[in-house]
This record gives C-alpha cells, sequence and structure tokens, in this order.
C-alpha cells in the first residue's frame, strides 16, 4: 500500500507538470495571435 500513495504522488506531480506544459503552450499561442491580428 505504500508504494501505491508513491506511485500517485508521482502521477500528481506529471499530471502538475503538464497542466503547466499546456498552459505555457496557450501563452504562446496568444501572443502568436495577437501578432497577427495587429499585422492586419
Amino acid at each position: 500500500m505504500l508504494n501505491d500513495g508513491r506511485n500517485r504522488k508521482k502521477y500528481d506531480l506529471e499530471g502538475i507538470l503538464q497542466m503547466m506544459d499546456k498552459v505555457d503552450l496557450a501563452n504562446e499561442w496568444r501572443k502568436y495571435y495577437s501578432e497577427i491580428i495587429e499585422l492586419k
């Protein structure tokens, strides 16, 4: 049972890192999109 708890913590950390990556991608996309709009 102890091992299960460790695995869950590892999974939670990976999930948080993946969410952070998605947020970074969304911010990059917004910057890119706003630049396109300004060019028009």
